[in-house]
């Protein structure tokens, strides 16, 4: 199962609400003809059901177990997120670049929302060739997943000069992306 997706979530609430709500009605139709009991009574059913649903939801989400453990956290949306956020402190000077294939691509949402200011491309095919052919008017921000660090030492080692990173996961021991930033003055091979 994958993670909720909250923009999903948003667009379907409507159409979910409207469906629900007249669901619980003709429950509570059918239950005043059944039993012929007041409208009232099958109402006061739903509002029970729906109460009991909401403070499960609450309970799970915000309280219990999908915050404490972390659950249906995404290693590809935390890499976007963080990388995203790192390349708009970078800011228009840098070029980002991703080794992130097979899981990561420069087409994910968050990288041109957060860096919208940043050139955002796929660096998959990383051979000396292509490393040294970069363009240099500018820094450059490789970010790698952890099954790609061999690729961006590589880099390293062919565009001396720059900053080496590890960043680890918020809430796993693991790392979550390396990267190395060359700086304006550095990108020149």
């Amino acid at each position: 199962v994958g993670p909720p997706s909250h923009q999903r979530m948003l667009a379907a609430a409507p159409a979910l609400v409207l469906i629900t709500a007249l669901g619980l009605w003709k429950l509570a139709q059918s239950t005043q003809r059944i039993t012929r009991l007041p409208v009232s009574v099958g109402l006061t059913v739903c509002i029970l059901f729906v109460g009991f649903t909401v403070f499960q939801n609450i309970n799970l989400y915000f309280v219990g177990q999908f915050r404490t453990e972390h659950l249906f956290e995404s290693p590809s949306e935390e890499f976007s997120y963080e990388v995203g956020m790192r390349a708009q402190r970078l800011g228009p000077d840098y070029q980002l670049l991703l080794i992130g294939e097979p899981d990561i691509f420069s087409d994910f949402a968050n990288f041109h929302y957060l860096a919208s200011e940043s050139n955002v491309e796929d660096f998959n095919d990383v051979t000396p060739e292509k490393i040294t052919s970069l363009p240099h008017d500018r820094g450059i921000f490789f970010a790698a997943i952890p099954s790609r660090v061999d690729d961006l030492r590589m880099v390293e080692q062919l565009l001396p000069g720059g900053q080496w990173m590890e960043v680890p996961r918020r809430t796993q021991d693991e790392i979550s992306y390396y990267a190395y930033i060359l700086p304006p003055s550095s990108a020149t091979p």
